[in-house]
């Protein structure tokens, strides 16, 4: 074998030599004849025969079939009704929620109005409670001033 590939021959014949030396050597493995294995095939027959049975799934839109673009009859099988029944179906589900998120953001508005108005409430009191503070702070400021006046009248006249 080595011999016949370092020759002199030309590469077709090599080739061709080869060919004809690999289809006479086959060897027979398994001769398929026993009854378990033909048992199997029928059922697989079977099987394949079942799922080539299967009808094919073409999808609604016709656009989307790669070599099915120009085919009216996709069109014709298609029955409009039960596509419409679903899309109105889905229209009022989609009413029914825009109805009710519309009365959530109306309760939700009116809370966050009725929590600014509190908020707003507490400002102002505090506001005032600190104009309040303000004004009793001066006026302790004042007292001290007038204690330490007094305090150091009281200084002065005992001397």
């Amino acid at each position: 074998m080595g011999n016949d590939q370092s020759g002199v021959r030309s590469r077709s014949q090599g080739r061709n030599s080869t060919k004809s030396l690999l289809s006479t050597s086959i060897v027979v493995v398994n001769d398929g004849a026993s009854t378990s294995a033909s048992i199997s095939d029928v059922n697989a027959e079977l099987d394949l025969r079942r799922i080539k049975e299967i009808p094919h799934f073409l999808p609604l839109m016709q656009g989307v079939l790669p070599g099915y673009r120009d085919l009216p009859e996709i069109l014709l099988k298609i029955d409009p009704r039960p596509i419409y029944r679903f899309l109105q179906r889905l229209q009022q589900h989609f009413r029914e929620c825009t109805e009710a998120v519309t009365t959530e953001q109306g309760r939700i508005f009116a809370h966050i109005v009725e929590i600014d108005q509190l908020a707003l409430s507490l400002v102002k009191k505090v506001t005032n409670s600190n104009k309040k503070l303000d004004i009793l702070g001066n006026e302790l400021k004042k007292v001290v001033v007038i204690s330490e006046q007094i305090d150091t009248a009281q200084v002065i006249y005992e001397v």
